[in-house]
């Protein structure tokens, strides 16, 4: 599933992301890469989706989400 249909407070595993070189250095530049461990704090139909990466809290737009293939945790 991708992660912008990851529902609020899923632990989820990234399993690819599906991009280009420029967004792929910019996702792993915030430290997400493929094995990752995240978790979806706020995920609506509109807006950012944030998510728990260790310490830290990240937004994503919608097209970053849609590039990251993910699977439960």
């Amino acid at each position: 599933m991708l992660l912008s249909d990851a529902k609020e407070g899923d632990v989820v595993k990234i399993e690819s992301l599906d991009c280009g070189h420029c967004m792929r250095n910019r996702l792993t530049s915030m430290g997400l890469y493929k094995g990752c461990e995240i978790k979806v704090i706020q995920s609506s139909g509109q807006g950012p989706i944030v998510i728990s990466l260790k310490d830290s809290r990240l937004a994503l737009g919608h097209n970053m989400a849609n590039r990251m293939t993910v699977s439960p945790a």
